[in-house]
């Protein structure tokens, strides 16, 4: 778990950090408790970054992106923080350290964990089910399974897009990421 601090007052802000991180690999976690997670994001200008949860984005370390960003930008400054912000954002977006193969296993990858959590919550549903009526039939299973994926679907349909996503790509990634009938 992250505990980051921010102090403002009418001068500046203070940042803090913990210092535990966790690194995930093939589904394998590993803690390391000297880790940076308050980062200054611009060479010029007092303006900082803090990072939490996992500490890689696709597979590379927050820490090396954002020291790839500050190399990159070239001493840009901006007036505001959203700026910088924004700016951080087009890095990530464009940045050839996250190519077509990276992109694709960690959508793969989130897919996967995705369809395992509504695994767990079909199972959940069902033995509760189960359990207050004694047993159901498989009909009754695949109905809650129906439902699970519904109530899911509807949900995300409901989120705000991701920067540099809009819906011809909701209509893209369908197709993109079929699973082939001789590979993985």
């Amino acid at each position: 778990m992250t505990a980051e601090v921010a102090v403002l007052n009418k001068l500046a802000v203070a940042l803090a950090a913990d210092s535990a991180v966790t690194f995930s690999t093939e589904g394998l976690q590993k803690i390391n408790n000297a880790g940076n997670k308050v980062f200054s994001l611009s060479k010029r200008e007092p303006v900082g970054i803090m990072v939490y949860g996992n500490a890689e984005f696709m597979g590379v370390p927050w820490e090396t992106v954002i020291k790839v960003y500050r190399s990159e930008s070239h001493g840009r400054t901006f007036d505001t923080v959203a700026g910088y912000y924004a700016d951080f954002l087009k890095f990530l977006a464009v940045s050839p350290m996250f190519g077509a193969a990276e992109q694709d296993a960690q959508v793969r990858m989130q897919a996967v964990v995705h369809f395992s959590e509504l695994t767990m919550v079909i199972r959940k549903r069902v033995q509760a089910e189960i359990t207050e009526k004694g047993s159901i039939d498989a009909s009754r299973s695949t109905e809650i399974a129906g439902e699970v994926v519904g109530e899911d679907l509807t949900s995300v349909l409901k989120l705000e897009f991701a920067v540099g996503m809009d819906a011809d790509l909701r209509k893209r990634l369908p197709s993109a990421f079929k699973r082939n009938r001789t590979g993985p």
